[in-house]
């Protein structure tokens, strides 16, 4: 795949994401951006601007298979693959990036990876509170979940009332 070609994959994924969580950004605003910048820089629809990373949490031995394109039907191979989302989500979370506006990042998932959306959101989750690196917000975009994991504001209620505040 070329970068031209993993460019327009990120922005068609970012969009769908963006309709399916219901998030207020101005479509029109959606800029791929190339590193060291985080993938795709945005305009929530109050006018704050907003850079986005993001990671897809797949089986590079399953993508390998199935090359460019994204099937839907499932194979006994997926039962014994080893999910490498922690790995790529620790990866993520150390990286910084040269920029001032905030940076959330978008963990989605498509299929090539033998683990449930939700088996997903309980590992993220607590890698991330763990160690948040430069993203003021977490989300998961998976078959049938589109979610925020983690929010630096969530964070903070949750640390000054020692309570958990669902996101």
């Amino acid at each position: 795949m070329t970068e031209q070609d993993k460019g327009i994959e990120e922005v068609r994924v970012f969009e769908q994401f963006v309709r399916a969580a219901g998030l207020p950004i101005d479509i029109d605003t959606i800029r791929k951006c190339y590193p060291p910048k985080p993938d795709i820089r945005c305009r929530y629809h109050g006018g704050d601007w907003v850079y986005f990373e993001l990671t897809e949490l797949c089986d590079e031995n399953l993508a390998k298979r199935e090359g460019l394109h994204h099937t839907t039907t499932s194979s006994p191979d997926r039962l014994w693959l080893t999910d490498p989302a922690e790995r790529i989500v620790r990866k993520k979370l150390q990286k910084r990036y040269p920029v001032s506006v905030p940076i959330e990042l978008l963990c989605y998932k498509r299929g090539r990876l033998a683990a449930s959306d939700t088996d997903m959101v309980t590992l993220i989750r607590p890698l991330v509170a763990q160690q948040p690196g430069p993203f003021v917000r977490v989300w998961f975009f998976g078959e049938r979940l589109a979610q925020m994991l983690w929010s630096v504001n969530n964070a903070q209620a949750s640390s000054a009332t020692h309570q958990d505040t669902p996101p």
